[in-house]
């Protein structure tokens, strides 16, 4: 009977998983053109617009540190480093190796064309290749597939949300429970509250730049330590966090927050005057009485869970989103969210270290040649997926871990 409903449950989530995929297609489609023709369509482009020809282009490093790096040796260094490519014509048959669907590798050159080429690469080969090792005692092979991280892939952002949320939960979660002991109350205007905020400024119609993504979270931190000010509250009565974030199609640039603190007094906008004066224009903000502090975090993180938004944006519109947030920090925090200390009476939980088989429990070792391998090759071979086999693990309760699969 279980394994009857398992069935259904696994088909009736390919259906909607094919449904989505073909809305996204058909939404990208040219009626009377065929795939090949579209694609060669945006190549000559490309080559007109001269992105094929450039070169690999470095960011410029802002702080200069006269710390010494980790020197690391080649196997670390392969691991932590996926092929690179020199030029946009190399970026492209990189693609078409690993690729089947051409949309995410026209999302990478867009990104090359854009001066972000390490993301690109990143880009190019996100959930195509994986790392392999192999148990010492049975010789089970397992992979970690390789993800990009980047903010609005639709292939891993609903990876880069667990591994937020989890990582949060484990840090705020009991600062939360200091903050704001008994939630919900009831009554009106209670002492202490957890609540959802959102920022938001007037929308110039322009898709603003990273430095623009950079001052709007300053301004928000500037609202909060103000805020603080004007209330006489101490940094340890207090605390929030936030994300910025995009509409799917818009250039409304704004973002959510979570609070635990004393309560906010919005009855005539104090707090949308406040906010108004540090963007020095006319702006709102909206404060929302939470149903727990996890309801208020999901929402202060929410971008990434939402990917399905995503699967019918072209790939100029990805490339100009992982612009305006190209080197700009994901995750923001203030007061007493700000760093806070460990809870000794808290244990850390860890995630599942890539060094035993799950099958088994012999020791995993690297492949005599270690490498990046495609995922074709990888299933030809009968890995498994280490990354998937932990999410079930968390899923089912059967472990504690609070991060997503990292690096191998």
């Amino acid at each position: 009977m279980k394994s009857t409903l398992q069935s259904e449950s696994e088909r009736a989530a390919m259906i909607v998983e094919s449904a989505a995929m073909e809305v996204a297609l058909a939404s990208r489609s040219i009626p009377g053109a065929t795939g090949a023709e579209v694609w060669r369509g945006r190549l000559d482009r490309w080559r007109e617009r001269g992105v094929l020809e450039r070169t690999y282009s470095r960011r410029p490093r802002k702080t200069v540190t006269k710390r010494k790096r980790r020197a690391l040796t080649d196997l670390q260094r392969a691991k932590s480093m996926p092929p690179r490519v020199e030029s946009g014509e190399e970026l492209v048959r990189l693609g078409e190796n690993v690729w089947q669907d051409r949309a995410m590798l026209s999302k990478a050159v867009e990104m090359w064309g854009a001066g972000m080429s390490s993301g690109a690469v990143r880009q190019a080969q996100c959930s195509r290749i994986g790392w392999a090792r192999r148990c010492k005692e049975r010789g089970h092979t397992w992979h970690h597939i390789f993800r990009c991280g980047l903010r609005f892939c639709p292939l891993c952002m609903s990876y880069v949300y667990e591994e937020l949320f989890y990582d949060a939960v484990g840090r705020l979660d009991s600062v939360a429970c200091r903050l704001v002991p008994e939630w919900p109350v009831k009554g009106k205007c209670p002492r202490r509250v957890i609540a959802k905020i959102d920022f938001t400024i007037r929308n110039d119609g322009q898709m603003p730049s990273a430095e623009k993504v950079r001052w709007f979270n300053r301004a928000i931190r500037r609202f909060f330590t103000r805020l603080a000010r004007q209330n006489k509250w101490t940094k340890g009565e207090w605390g929030a966090a936030w994300s910025a974030e995009f509409g799917p199609g818009n250039t409304n640039l704004h973002a959510h927050a979570v609070f635990c603190g004393p309560w906010i007094e919005q009855k005539n906008r104090e707090a949308s005057a406040l906010w108004s004066k540090v963007v020095g224009e006319y702006a709102i903000v909206s404060v929302k009485a939470a149903r727990s502090f996890r309801h208020a975090l999901r929402h202060a993180i929410k971008y990434p869970a939402a990917s399905w938004k995503y699967f019918s944006a072209s790939p100029e519109r990805l490339a100009s989103l992982e612009k305006a947030f190209y080197t700009v920090k994901r995750f923001h925090t203030v007061g007493a969210f700000y760093n806070p200390p460990s809870d000794p009476k808290v244990p850390p939980t860890i995630l599942a270290p890539y060094d035993k088989c799950p099958d088994c429990g012999s020791p995993l070792e690297e492949l005599k040649d270690p490498r990046w391998i495609s995922l074709n090759e990888l299933m030809r071979m009968g890995s498994k997926d280490f990354g998937g086999w932990q999410r079930q693990q968390r899923l089912l309760g059967n472990v504690s871990v609070t991060t997503g699969a990292g690096p191998p």
